[in-house]
């Protein structure tokens, strides 16, 4: 892991704590290689997990989805570790969305 998501996944914690009840947290990706991209995702489901929540899915903008080498299992999405992927025409963001009391 980099120190990028590393540090990410810090903020997304924090965020994830701050907002307890569920929300989203929006990353800038326009820079993140594939493997950060799927690390993150991969990260924020374990985090998620761990204090009470659910990764519920991601929107990441399609040239990221691209750059992951995110399958499509339907239309405009795919999974990564077992969390839904929608590719969105957003300009490089990824949102994750979390769900409490999981």
């Amino acid at each position: 892991m980099t120190d990028f998501v590393d540090n990410t996944l810090g903020a997304i914690e924090a965020e994830m704590k701050a907002k307890a009840e569920g929300g989203t947290v929006t990353i800038d990706a326009a820079h993140c290689s594939g493997e950060e991209i799927i690390d993150l995702v991969k990260g924020a489901a374990k985090l998620a997990s761990e204090n009470g929540q659910k990764l519920k899915g991601v929107r990441l903008a399609a040239e990221c989805f691209t750059r992951a080498g995110i399958e499509r299992t339907t239309g405009n999405s795919g999974e990564v570790a077992g969390v839904p992927v929608v590719q969105v025409i957003d300009f490089d963001k990824m949102d994750l969305v979390f769900e409490a009391g999981v």
